[in-house]
């Protein structure tokens, strides 16, 4: 079941095929358990692989080439939050000691302007 999960939200990917669709912040969507069940019960090495996948794709969205500052955000904020439910699957692996949630933690918004004075430089 997990599987079919994540295979249905990693082609969904936060709607990336609809076309002047911008997505301002990381997202939470009804597939977030499935997905973070999914990677959960991955070898720990392919997890903590995607998760450097992701950090270093967020940190090369900066040179790559978008049309507009929009698309740079909802490139960079797919990524965090596919990279959020990565993160929370390796934390439900080592629980901290008051125990965990089996949703990730609510998604809290970035400074965009440190976002576009960093990308500006």
């Amino acid at each position: 079941m997990w599987r079919l999960a994540f295979t249905r939200w990693d082609k969904w990917d936060y709607c990336s095929d609809d076309r002047d669709k911008y997505l301002f912040a990381p997202s939470a969507c009804s597939f977030d358990f499935p997905v973070v069940m999914y990677y959960t019960l991955l070898p720990l090495y392919e997890a903590q692989a995607e998760v450097t996948k992701l950090l270093e794709g967020i940190a090369a969205g900066e040179q790559k080439w978008f049309t507009n500052f929009s698309e740079l955000l909802t490139y960079r904020n797919r990524l965090s939050s596919r990279l959020r439910l990565v993160q929370h699957s390796v934390t439900i692996r080592n629980p901290p000691l008051g125990g965990i949630n089996s949703l990730p933690p609510c998604i809290e918004p970035e400074n965009f302007q440190e976002v576009a004075t960093d990308s500006l430089t």
